[in-house]
């Protein structure tokens, strides 16, 4: 299968030949931070576990992570969580309306994960190892 190159533009990602690609995104001056360029940010939110941040980033890819066949695969969302088993965790998917849907479900998630651990309730028995 042949890589899809993509870009966005006019609302939605569209499918161009590798010169048109790596020069839009040659154009994106890179951040020092080493955050996406904003042409790929989808959503980002920033949490707080204790003294450690907790940042979930969804991003447009620019390039079809689906090896096989169906639609591509064009957005990711990873979650940044350090000392926590999270970390790196993270999802791809095919639409816009999905990782933005999923964005949110993840920042829930980690919400309810700081809560729980805060009462010391984390994590819950259900997902304990018996031995």
């Amino acid at each position: 299968m042949a890589v899809g190159w993509y870009i966005w533009r006019d609302g939605g990602p569209v499918a161009v030949d590798v010169m048109e690609w790596a020069v839009q995104r040659g154009s994106e001056p890179v951040k020092p931070t080493g955050e996406v360029p904003s042409s790929m940010h989808v959503a980002e939110t920033r949490l707080w576990d204790g003294p450690n941040e907790v940042r979930i980033s969804t991003v447009f890819l620019g390039l079809d992570h689906n090896h096989g066949p169906g639609a591509p695969i064009l957005f990711e969302t990873m979650l940044f969580w350090p000392g926590d088993e999270s970390d790196e965790d993270m999802m791809r998917y095919h639409t816009l309306e999905e990782a933005e849907g999923y964005h949110q479900r993840w920042v829930i998630w980690c919400q309810e994960k700081i809560a729980l651990k805060k009462q010391g309730a984390w994590p819950p028995a259900s997902t304990l190892v018996r031995r």
